[in-house]
């Protein structure tokens, strides 16, 4: 999530806003796109940020 958020949004199709946020929609997508995650779901996207950092 990190890579895709970070380094190469363009890579996966996410346009992130003039604040460097995107739709979690489009973040599902891109995950999925790589194969490695076609089960995320907005749920496993929260886990994660809420866990982040503990």
């Amino acid at each position: 999530m990190s890579m895709i958020l970070r380094h190469a949004p363009e890579q996966f199709s996410l346009k992130l806003d003039h604040e460097g946020y995107w739709d979690i929609q489009d973040l599902i997508q891109g995950i999925r796109s790589e194969n490695r995650g076609a089960d995320v779901c907005e749920l496993d996207i929260k886990q994660v940020v809420n866990h982040c950092g503990t």
